[in-house]
């Protein structure tokens, strides 16, 4: 047995290609000879993952020299060594700043429905061109913010053990809050975020008690109130 495991997981911080490589143990899907095959591959690839973090909180002299000596012709005394120290680290954290940002633009614009839309079928064609208008008015003042996206993560993240395909959890963003659904049914409602004002809340839903209210003092206590938002989800 090696001295260090080739798959880690914190059931309080993980990533979601973690949950993928998970699965592969579970009694479904496990398979000896598909493990023994990934598990060199996860453990290089770890040490890897852990040497990038090293580099880009710390760069060593070699990696601050790769960088730099494409673009300076000088010698890299210390002094050199040390501001390109700080602006090699300074520019990696802005590729990750710019890189996730553009993810989560691909995300909003490919998963963020309007919360009020006209359902014809009930509302009747005579309504729709009014509704309509009203629609794209309140479209263009919605702003989703990357907290209620990381909130939306979470949420998603509790209930990936209990229903058979996550991406049936959706959500809608409106003025007021942040719809998370399922089935993208407004009559699915399992939970909304209030994060428009200086205190953040979570709503929760139930059969018994609906709009009940919880304080978030921080992202992270969405956690505290997975039961009743697995309930919540159940009751569909």
């Amino acid at each position: 047995m090696d001295e260090k495991p080739f798959f880690e997981f914190n059931m309080e911080k993980y990533r979601e290609s973690q949950v993928d490589k998970l699965r592969e143990f579970h009694k479904s899907y496990f398979d000896v000879d598909t493990i023994l095959n990934t598990a060199s591959e996860l453990k290089f690839t770890n040490e890897i993952r852990n040497a990038i973090d090293r580099e880009i909180n710390n760069p060593s002299d070699e990696f601050v020299k790769y960088f730099a000596r494409p673009i300076y012709p000088g010698r890299f005394n210390d002094v050199v060594m040390g501001q390109f120290r700080a602006i090699v680290k300074q520019a990696f954290v802005q590729y990750t700043n710019d890189y996730i940002n553009e993810r989560l633009k691909s995300a909003i614009s490919a998963d963020t429905v309007v919360e009020n839309k006209v359902d014809k079928t009930e509302q009747g064609a005579d309504v729709a061109a009014t509704s309509d208008e009203a629609e794209k008015i309140e479209d263009n003042r919605i702003v989703t913010t990357e907290e209620e996206l990381q909130g939306f993560y979470i949420v998603r993240s509790i209930l990936y053990p209990e229903v058979d395909d996550i991406n049936r959890v959706q959500y809608r963003d409106t003025m007021s809050y942040f719809g998370i659904l399922l089935d993208d049914n407004n009559r699915k409602p399992i939970c909304r975020l209030y994060f428009n004002s200086s205190n953040k809340y979570l709503e929760t839903c139930n059969v018994e008690k609906w709009g009940q209210k919880h304080l978030l003092e921080s992202l992270d206590d969405i956690y505290k109130y997975k039961d009743e938002i697995i309930a919540a989800c159940k009751m569909y």
